[in-house]
């Protein structure tokens, strides 16, 4: 079969833009570039669909008013009929359910699921059935972590593969940051800049980042930058931030546009996560050079080896965290910064979850 042979449906359920919606687009790029016939359905006021619409990928906006809206139902199954699909590809739980739901009333063609998190699937009847639906015959983990979660709950284990996501290093060779960070924030030319890049939500566990802030509450030499999106989570984070007196040692800079540009200027990338799949963070680090210091979350150790190509801590462990943090600002690092670099270049360059993902649609097909 070729690549043109292949027509692919993708599914997003997500109004948000996340770690999972830039693996979709990157995704998407590279299923085109490659010839294959690609379209993704989303809500009408997904942020995404911007990014869609600035690269040239096509997209149907669809109207999602709650999670089971039969217009966006019909309209997957609209495009299903219109365009000859052969692979529908659910991005997200929301996503998942709606793919069921259109499975009700049309003969679906082949169906896939990214797991992108390593949350154990929920002991619930409903989470139970999607997962082991028939209509889905892979469910594709961003890790092996993510695959070993996943089996526990499907009665088929053979029904996972592992594809890493990695990260469109093309597009990361062509980012600059709209400004400095050390003169937007008048610090020092000569201040230890360490940024934490991650949406405030429960799995990135910003309560540890503030224990970890609070440890270098007396040094002038440091300052962290956190930049992410502000949720219901960021009113306590801020609150910590002011009870505790940390305002001059911690930035709170919200959503900025190409975040990852700005790991050029960092002196340490700090990944305080609780639950990951495999955050692209990850990969964007290795790419820029920057020391990674992170917590064993989901996937990561399959990327990061602690003192080969970064250093890890446990979960939750500041102290810890701390310590590793200290260790790179008093360490010359060139060859390890040089191993990541190699890695994500030979193992995680978008390219190969493209190739990846092409060959398993191809597989399920035949």
């Amino acid at each position: 079969m070729t690549n043109k042979a292949l027509s692919v449906l993708h599914v997003s359920g997500v109004k948000k833009r996340g770690g999972g919606e830039n693996h979709l687009l990157n995704l998407s790029k590279g299923l085109q570039e490659n010839g294959v016939q690609t379209i993704t359905i989303a809500p009408r006021d997904a942020q995404i669909l911007k990014e869609f619409e600035r690269c040239g990928l096509e997209y149907q906006p669809a109207r999602l008013k709650f999670k089971m809206d039969p217009l966006f139902v019909w309209e997957i199954i609209r495009i299903c009929k219109k365009r000859k699909v052969s692979i529908v590809h659910a991005h997200d739980p929301i996503a998942m359910f709606l793919v069921i739901m259109a499975s009700y009333f049309y003969n679906v063609p082949t169906a896939v699921y990214s797991k992108k998190t390593s949350f154990p699937i929920k002991n619930r009847r409903k989470t139970l059935y999607k997962y082991n639906h028939p209509v889905f015959k892979k469910v594709i983990c961003v890790s092996k972590e993510v695959e070993r979660v996943a089996q526990q709950s499907l009665k088929n284990p053979l029904k996972t593969a592992t594809i890493y996501n990695g990260s469109n290093l093309n597009l990361l060779r062509q980012l600059t940051g709209r400004f400095d960070l050390r003169e937007k924030l008048d610090l020092d030319p000569k201040t230890f800049v360490i940024l934490h890049i991650a949406n405030h939500t429960k799995p990135k566990d910003l309560p540890t980042l503030m224990r970890v802030v609070e440890r270098f509450k007396n040094d002038r030499s440091v300052h962290f930058v956190q930049i992410g999106r502000h949720t219901s989570h960021t009113i306590p984070i801020l609150e910590t931030q002011k009870n505790r007196g940390l305002e001059e040692r911690i930035t709170f800079l919200g959503e900025v546009p190409q975040a990852s540009a700005y790991l050029r200027q960092a002196d340490v990338s700090l990944i305080t996560s609780k639950s990951e799949g495999l955050p692209q963070v990850i990969y964007e680090s290795m790419f820029y050079k920057v020391p990674i210091v992170s917590t064993k979350a989901g996937g990561i150790p399959e990327v990061i080896e602690d003192e080969q190509n970064g250093f890890l801590s446990d979960i939750g462990d500041d102290r810890h965290l701390e310590g590793r943090i200290r260790e790179v600002l008093n360490s010359r690092l060139h060859e390890m910064l040089e191993i990541s670099y190699s890695k994500v270049k030979s193992q995680f360059d978008s390219n190969f979850m493209v190739s990846n993902t092409i060959k398993l649609y191809k597989s399920l097909l035949q």
